[in-house]
């Protein structure tokens, strides 16, 4: 079943690729204590924020912060936003004030990513010094508008045109434009899977260095992959990754549709200098599947409520992106589009996280997926 059955073994291979790449590495490059680890925070401080009026749901901020090889902070951004505009900043002020360790590398230290968190309790955002704090692990990759919050890596797979140089939409094809994304610090490999014609083709994308650009946004990879006959793509994803050295194994990715980019930055299909060429190889013919559909978006397991008040007398919408794992949990959410007011933003964000979902699913499994849905502010 390809890597289709993959999703329920990811965490353990995970784990015996991290073993693997240990193992690999001399025993003269282990000497110290602990050769290889993530940047990490030594010392959170404490965030300062005064606000006259208090809510009743907590809100988390996560500020993705950049450290360099001395363990001094580089660059910061948000990465999980309130909604709030002065809740993230006081935020960004905490990851600011605070203290870090840079990332080891075989006993080196490197420049590396942390992600530092701010939990804003309820009812307690008058009183300041007493809002709790944490900071976690950076587990998650970067956040960006093509970020596959699930795996290392992300793809926008698209039917390709040589002699115009240029995607051509809603076209069978014999080559195929796949754009790259890739959060390794120093190189990387995938496997990207596409789906069209009723089966299923495997495109191993070989080791590559990553360009060295500190706190910069990972670089876009440009492949032109010939398939074994004329095909019109229907569905693909990132179905392996492997960084920093790591064999490529399994990991879970949401499935995207081979179609026309509906967000407005068209220059994630533009055409490169040059594109590098690999082969897609078929690996099986997909049956009719007993659901009835190869695909199924998440949604929603109940629907949920507008909400009612009156602000300016008229109503507003919130767009909410939802990372769904395969249980149907809502790992993350971000606002897509604003309604032009933080607060509504605030509140579709907290209607957004709890709510529970129908997990999308992929020949009948349930898999991982993004989904985006409205939360409107209903005049009363």
């Amino acid at each position: 079943m390809i890597a289709l059955t993959l999703r329920r073994h990811s965490v353990t291979l995970c784990t015996l690729a991290a073993i693997c790449a240990f193992c690999a590495i001399p025993v003269a490059a282990r000497a110290c204590p602990q050769p290889n680890r993530d940047a990490d925070v030594t010392r959170a401080q404490q965030p300062e924020y005064q606000q006259s009026g208090k809510r009743s749901w907590p809100v988390t901020v996560q500020v993705e912060v950049t450290i360099d090889p001395s363990g001094n902070l580089i660059a910061s951004r948000i990465y999980k936003s309130s909604g709030n505009q002065a809740i993230d900043e006081a935020a960004l002020r905490s990851a600011s004030g605070s203290k870090y360790a840079s990332k080891l590398v075989n006993c080196q230290a490197v420049t590396g990513d942390y992600l530092f968190r701010v939990d804003f309790q309820p009812d307690s955002y008058a009183s300041g010094p007493t809002d709790s704090y944490a900071s976690v692990p950076a587990d998650l990759p970067r956040g960006w508008e093509w970020e596959n919050p699930f795996c290392n890596g992300s793809a926008v797979v698209v039917p390709w045109d040589e002699a115009r140089n240029a995607a051509a939409y809603g076209s069978s094809s014999k080559t195929v434009a796949l754009f790259l994304w890739m959060n390794g610090n120093s190189d990387y490999a995938a496997r990207v899977t596409l789906i069209g014609n009723g089966a299923a083709y495997s495109v191993d994308i070989p080791r590559t260095t990553v360009p060295s650009n500190p706190g910069a946004k990972s670089p876009r990879y440009a492949y032109l992959v010939s398939l074994p006959s004329p095909i019109s793509i229907d569905y693909y994803f990132v179905d392996g990754a492997g960084v920093d050295g790591a064999p490529v194994s399994d990991c879970p990715s949401f499935v995207k549709e081979a179609a026309a980019p509906t967000e407005s930055d068209t220059s994630l299909v533009t055409a490169p200098a040059s594109f590098t060429r690999v082969e897609a190889k078929l690996v099986q013919t997909l049956p009719a599947q007993p659901c009835g559909a190869i695909y199924k978006g998440a949604g929603l397991a109940k629907p949920v409520e507008p909400v009612t008040g009156f602000y300016g007398n008229r109503s507003r919408t919130a767009r909410i992106a939802a990372f769904i794992d395969s249980a149907g949990h809502a790992i993350r959410t971000e606002i897509w589009q604003s309604s032009g007011v933080p607060g509504i933003d605030d509140t579709a964000l907290a209607e957004a996280q709890g709510s529970t979902y129908e997990p999308a699913q992929f020949l009948c499994t349930p898999v991982v997926s993004i989904a985006i849905f409205s939360i409107t502010y209903e005049v009363r």
